[in-house]
């Protein structure tokens, strides 16, 4: 059976990324494939052993014309890795994509 994949998409450091950190670390590597795409208040050494890929996009807080620029790019990653998203049409699970958007 093929892994389930799981975009992590985080903004914010500091408790995000305890969380994070502490959610990888449970999860069974051998049924999820984890996807890390962060603004660069994040270190991509935290995670190694964690994740199976590290993105850093830039990010910032305030809603402004970077934000365009972040999904552009996020749209651009999640393409790139040719992950299915699709309306949640029943799929089979090798095909399910879990994406958490943590900001």
């Amino acid at each position: 059976m093929k892994k389930v994949r799981i975009l992590h998409v985080a903004q914010a450091a500091g408790g995000v990324d305890r969380y994070i950190r502490m959610l990888l670390k449970y999860l069974d590597k051998e049924k999820f494939e984890n996807i890390l795409v962060c603004s660069q208040d994040f270190h991509e050494e935290d995670y190694r052993g964690l994740v199976d890929s590290f993105e850093q996009v830039e990010m910032t807080r305030a809603i402004g014309g970077n934000d365009l620029k972040a999904i552009k790019e996020v749209r651009s990653l999640i393409k790139n890795i040719t992950l299915i998203l699709s309306m949640l049409i029943p799929a089979k699970l090798e095909q399910l994509l879990v994406l958490q958007i943590l900001v």
